[in-house]
């Protein structure tokens, strides 16, 4: 695998006795032969028996050997032999940057060859051999050792979108080690090979569900069906793997270890909590009266929930504030809105509003005995309303900015909502008939009918994450039933 160190040890010696090297011979066969054999044999197991006949049938190895050999340097004078290593990866191309040589020493001299931390930069097979391609001197090599030494990866695996493993690419540590079944979805069991003739569903198990990777589809159907109304029961996070994971089955949060833990979710959402070897399930629920934490469920440690901090701060997904509190009347937005129409009225280009004779006048008209001063006196007011009208919006736009960094409205909200308070507030008139249209959205937004019946459907039909969940009080009973089991 890659990451892996190899040493290697060997001895060689050699004497000329006064004879000059010959023209060293071509040694491509003969290391054909020896990589077809050796590494044929160690990638039976992962390519099948017939993979040493078809080595020798394709030929493939054959540039492979020819780029390693001619990469040899040589120093006349000695013989052409060597200490050798040579990286083929998973496909038997060669690699350079895993391979090497060394050539043996001088006339007589006992020269110990020591490698040692030699990177393994591709997955593969190494083949380490000694030769010697000068016919006319003898070389004699001894205690030829190689010491593995392994890296922590045992295992590569690569996917397909929704589980199915691209076999020709994935690759498994030949220390027949016991298999790796917890794989795709966050380490969802692989059901394979369990029957007695080697096949198997080839499904992921989760808590709740059965995937098929092969489809992209649950077997079963979502048990919070009713809350994705605008998509299949039987489909898989949305079908968008790249993006999510759902290693329980359903919308499900998973915390590991003991300590203090900050964590997104929403109303529905599972939070499965293992410490040590104990997994336990708990499911938001911030209105249900015996909720810890926001959370209910059996719990560690009689379900106080010392150690998990539960915080949806910034969060896009985030349960909003209005979700469960119903609607508020935004006294502030109202105020902003109608110092703008106050504004409007009082002096436009249209006219202007008299306040001693309760009347509307043309722009033409400057005033009378009984309006003097009055188009003065309107404007001036109009002007003051208009600071008064910037004043509430900014301290709208402080209060927008409170509530988002409370964790009251996610970002999405935030961005919003300061966007429809600055049209507003400096949009004159028309802006204020915006604000009011976004405030009578937000009031039939927050009617229970709506939320429960028209709101998802929008949502799913726009592909968003929801918001808002339904209390699912049989949700903790099915999980305490299941446990039992």
């Amino acid at each position: 695998m890659a990451g892996d160190k190899i040493n290697i040890h060997a001895s060689s010696w050699y004497k000329l006795n006064g004879l000059t090297p010959d023209a060293p011979a071509n040694p491509l066969t003969d290391l054909v032969t020896a990589l077809i054999s050796g590494v044929g044999g160690a990638a039976t197991s992962a390519h099948g028996g017939t993979i040493i006949n078809d080595l020798g049938n394709s030929g493939i190895l054959n540039p492979e050997a020819t780029g390693f050999l001619n990469a040899r340097s040589y120093t006349t004078g000695k013989p052409k032999a060597y200490l050798n290593w040579i990286l083929l990866d998973e496909q038997f191309k060669y690699v350079s940057e895993g391979s090497g040589f060394e050539q043996v020493g001088n006339n007589e001299e006992f020269k110990q060859h020591v490698k040692s931390e030699l990177p393994v930069t591709k997955n593969g097979y190494l083949y380490v051999y000694v030769s010697n391609e000068t016919p006319n001197i003898y070389v004699f090599f001894d205690n030829l050792q190689v010491a593995h030494t392994r890296s922590p990866i045992l295992e590569e695996t690569h996917y397909y979108p929704f589980g199915l493993t691209m076999a020709g690419i994935s690759s498994k540590a030949l220390n027949n080690a016991v298999e790796n079944k917890r794989r795709f979805n966050y380490g969802s069991e692989l059901q394979n090979k369990e029957f007695s003739d080697g096949s198997g569903l080839d499904v992921y198990d989760t808590r709740f569900r059965q995937l098929d990777p092969q489809i992209g589809r649950w077997w079963q159907i979502d048990a919070h069906a009713e809350y994705h109304l605008g998509t299949t029961p039987y489909g898989y996070v949305l079908n968008n793997p790249l993006l999510y994971n759902d290693p329980f089955g359903l919308d499900t949060v998973r915390v590991n270890g003991e300590g203090s833990h900050s964590i997104k979710v929403r109303q529905g959402d599972v939070l499965a909590w293992t410490i040590g070897e104990t997994t336990s399930y708990y499911t938001y629920d911030p209105n249900n009266k015996n909720a810890v934490n926001g959370f209910v469920g059996e719990g560690i440690d009689g379900g106080t929930l010392p150690e998990v901090t539960v915080s949806s701060s910034k969060s896009q997904n985030q349960e909003q504030s209005n979700s469960s509190s119903g609607y508020t009347f935004p006294w502030a937005s109202a105020a902003g809105t109608a110092t703008s129409v106050g504004s409007h009225l009082t002096f436009n280009r249209s006219g202007w509003y008299s306040f001693s004779q309760s009347k509307f006048y043309s722009p033409r008209f400057h005033g009378n005995q009984y309006t003097a001063g009055g188009q003065k006196a309107a404007k001036a007011t109009s002007v003051k309303l208009t600071r008064l009208g910037y004043g509430i919006g900014l301290y709208n736009m402080y209060d927008i900015n409170m509530q988002y960094q409370k964790g009251q409205i996610g970002q999405a909200q935030l961005i919003t909502e300061q966007g429809m308070n600055a049209i507003s507030t400096f949009g004159g008139i028309y802006g204020a008939a915006a604000g009011v249209g976004w405030e009578l959205g937000r009031g039939v937004s927050s009617i229970p009918w709506y939320r429960a019946n028209i709101r998802p459907l929008i949502q799913d039909g726009l592909g968003v994450q929801r918001d808002e969940y339904p209390k699912t009080p049989f949700l903790d009973q099915l999980i305490n039933e299941m446990d039992k089991q």
